[in-house]
């Protein structure tokens, strides 16, 4: 432990998101520590892919118990599958839909066994969120975390994030309201803007419903072009700004 302490302490920009890390979480979990490491180094503990049309995430070296992943997560899988391979699947719905005809977005959560716990392992996203939230949309997203030191304060935190997003990248207006056929179209000053609100799908006893955790998305676009990104849950939102190359992740503290 006092070895991998040293590590950390070792990159400036690291001992900010550790320090971060550990006022969201009161200093009670040391596996929040760790795991801030790996998302501060991805070339070496994280790997994305593509697979089956499927952005995937892999950690190479779990360490973040379920128990803590669902502490902040906060939502609940549609469906867990048995060990020794743990899955826990989500489904997003458009709201307010929540027939069985309505679009769904599955993505699903992986965790690898360890004695007593089991560790967050990676994530996938269905296909059709993949359309839009591509590998090559999300490389650069991953690797701009701790591109810059973050501001601290008692009740919140704050991660500027100096982008490196390749217009490629970005999908197009055609596709983003293709993949959600409801949302509501807001003209701005220079543009328009698509907003969508997604909640997770519960099912008591075969019904559908919601579990009441909406996430809300609103896409900007200028000329047709995506510009921006904001991602709204609960205490915690993501602004992207494509033309600046500028991000900021905002989380309040629980």
């Amino acid at each position: 432990m006092l070895l991998q302490l040293r590590r950390l302490l070792s990159k400036p920009h690291l001992v900010v998101v550790v320090l971060c890390v550990l006022t969201l979480s009161s200093c009670r979990y040391w596996s929040m520590l760790r795991f801030a490491q790996q998302l501060c180094e991805p070339q070496e503990y994280l790997q994305l892919a593509t697979i089956n049309a499927q952005t995937a995430l892999t950690l190479h070296q779990p360490v973040l118990p379920e128990a803590v992943f669902m502490r902040y997560f906060m939502a609940h899988p549609i469906h867990q599958s048995p060990l020794p391979e743990h899955l826990e699947e989500y489904q997003f719905v458009l709201v307010p839909e929540t027939s069985p005809e309505a679009m769904q977005y599955p993505f699903a959560a992986h965790f690898s066994t360890a004695p007593g716990s089991l560790l967050l392992a990676g994530g996938t996203l269905g296909p059709e969120l993949s359309e839009v939230f591509s590998q090559d949309f999300a490389e650069p997203i991953l690797y701009a975390l701790c591109s810059e030191s973050p501001d601290i304060g008692l009740k919140e935190i704050k991660v500027p994030m100096q982008l490196n997003m390749p217009p490629n990248a970005l999908a197009s207006y055609d596709a983003i309201a293709a993949l959600f056929p409801n949302a509501e179209r807001k003209p701005l000053e220079a543009g328009v803007e698509l907003a969508i609100r997604l909640d997770f799908l519960h099912r008591d006893a075969g019904i559908p419903s919601l579990q009441g955790h909406p996430v809300d998305l609103r896409f900007g676009f200028e000329s047709g072009q995506w510009r921006t990104l904001h991602v709204n849950y609960d205490r915690y939102s993501v602004w992207l700004d494509f033309s600046m190359q500028r991000g900021l992740f905002h989380a309040i503290r629980r």
